[in-house]
């Protein structure tokens, strides 16, 4: 285990002498925080920037060896995609060149704001508002990672080991991460056949990834269903669409009715949607609320290549809707809803800690537990009592 972590937890040389001295960035940081440090901290690369983060991003990365950023990738010297405890501050660097991505969750606004941090003048300089990034990450921006278990071209599987197609590459990228400045301030465990996390109970790259995303994104999307003014009523829809609950088909039809309503009556929303037909009510509620699941929510592709009707995107055995949901119960804190989910309320505590749960927060937290649990648990009676109380919720005396 020591030498593992030493070859990737390298001594800096005299070279780097922010870090050196213990002079890094405060956790958590932003985009504000980084131009203060940069105005007191004369940076000069790209290396050295890596060389002032702080644990929360030396100690949780990922590694794209073939990539369709604008970054380098190979497999000796791949991406390194820096996600701190939680994804809400995303660090982009490639295998060469100077320049970083960044990507900033904003609580108000639900969304990742963009920036390019260049040192390729050998000072820093910070785009905050660089055109280039709604190529890929669209408009509304939102990160590009593949959903549980797919990754191509990511060392690592669901649980860090390395596949016999990645292993010669993989060799070359670990036996030279010690001698590299790019790499060598990360802390991670390298194995021979397998990467780790430190400080997670539940330490495996790629999975961790995708969970920290999916609590981030879900905060996000949320935050964003809220501001429409058909949530006040919608809200009890998107309860009752749960498949978790398998409610009848009133609610959806009547989203659908409301669907093709606004279809006919509005003209910018029949020119956007008339020739992209939606897959099913949540959908088409999620567009009633003024979110196109299609390329706002399809974190998998880059914007150009987005399906314009995916499914919602799986952050490890749970869908972005599953989470929504938990949170939206959370808030109407409804004593009748309150009551029928009554015994799952250790799941619905369990998950809803893990979605809100930020920085360090996130370390002693187990396995993924699964948002769909607190309503697959109801006794089915009470589901079918709960589907009752949200259709009159929604539909009212009709």
């Amino acid at each position: 285990m020591v030498a593992r972590l030493i070859l990737v937890a390298f001594a800096l040389t005299a070279g780097v002498s922010v870090a050196a001295r213990g002079e890094t960035l405060p956790e958590p940081f932003d985009t504000g925080t980084i131009k203060a440090y940069l105005a007191t901290h004369p940076l000069a690369s790209v290396d050295e920037f890596l060389a002032a983060l702080p644990d929360s991003h030396q100690k949780n990365a990922v590694f794209v060896h073939t990539s369709n950023s604008l970054q380098d990738a190979t497999r000796a010297a791949p991406r390194q995609i820096l996600f701190g405890w939680d994804a809400r501050m995303l660090v982009g660097v490639g295998g060469s060149g100077e320049t970083v991505e960044l990507a900033a969750f904003d609580p108000d606004t639900g969304l990742y704001r963009y920036s390019e941090l260049s040192f390729e003048s050998g000072r820093p300089v910070l785009d905050e508002h660089p055109a280039v990034c709604a190529d890929c990450h669209g408009s509304p921006p939102r990160p590009i990672w593949h959903a549980y278990g797919q990754w191509p071209g990511v060392y690592g599987n669901e649980t860090g080991g390395i596949t016999a197609a990645d292993s010669a590459g993989y060799d070359a990228f670990r036996s030279g991460m010690a001698a590299s400045s790019r790499y060598r301030n990360l802390k991670l465990e390298m194995g021979a056949a397998y990467m780790r996390l430190l400080e997670r109970v539940y330490p495996f790259p790629t999975t961790v990834v995708n969970f920290a995303l999916g609590n981030t994104v879900s905060i996000g999307l949320y935050q964003r269903l809220k501001r429409s003014p058909a949530f006040a009523r919608g809200k009890w829809a998107l309860l009752g669409l749960n498949g978790a609950l398998g409610c009848g088909p009133a609610i959806a039809s009547e989203v659908d009715r409301l669907y093709a309503d606004r279809l006919a009556t509005d003209a910018a929303f029949g020119a956007r949607y008339a020739a992209s037909p939606a897959a099913d009510a949540t959908i088409r509620l999620f567009r009633l609320f003024g979110v196109d699941p299609g390329p706002e929510l399809n974190l998998t592709e880059i914007a150009a290549a987005a399906a314009p009707v995916p499914g919602l995107w799986n952050a490890g055995g749970n869908a972005l809707e599953d989470f929504v949901d938990l949170l939206l119960v959370d808030e109407l804190d409804d004593a009748v809803i309150d009551g029928y989910m009554a015994a799952g309320q250790a799941d619905t505590a369990k998950a809803l800690a893990w979605i809100k749960a930020t920085g360090r927060d996130r370390i002693p937290l187990e396995n993924y537990p699964s948002a769909s649990y607190a309503f697959y648990r109801i006794a089915a009676p009470d589901r079918a009592a709960m589907c009752q109380y949200l259709e009159h919720r929604y539909l009212g005396d009709r």
